[in-house]
C-alpha cells in the first residue's frame, strides 16, 4: 500500500490597498507603502503597551511575566485572549 504525503493546506488572504496609479493596479511601492504603513501602527501599539507598563509602575511584573513565558508563542497567545474578548463585547 502507498502512502500518499498530504501537502499542507496554504491560507490566502485579500487585503485592499490604496493604488498610486490610475488604473487600480498596485505597483511595488504601493505594497511597500501599505506593508509600512501596517508596521508604524504595530510599533505604536508596542509603544503604547510599554508606556502603560512605565507609567502604571508594573515594570518589574513585566520582567517576571517574561521570565516565567520565555518560549511561549505570544502572538498566538495574544489571538487567543483577543478571539475570547471580541465575541463578548458584540
Amino acid at each position: 500500500m502507498e502512502s500518499k504525503k498530504s501537502t499542507p493546506k496554504k491560507n490566502t488572504v485579500t487585503v485592499t490597498i490604496p493604488c498610486s496609479n490610475s488604473h487600480s493596479i498596485p505597483v511595488f511601492e504601493d505594497f511597500m507603502a501599505e506593508a509600512q504603513r501596517r508596521f508604524q501602527v504595530e510599533c505604536d501599539a508596542k509603544n503604547k503597551a510599554y508606556s502603560f507598563i512605565l507609567s502604571t509602575g508594573r515594570l518589574r511584573e513585566f520582567e517576571e511575566f517574561c521570565k516565567l513565558t520565555q518560549g511561549l508563542n505570544h502572538h498566538g497567545n495574544c489571538i487567543d485572549h483577543l478571539a475570547l474578548i471580541i465575541p463578548n463585547q458584540q
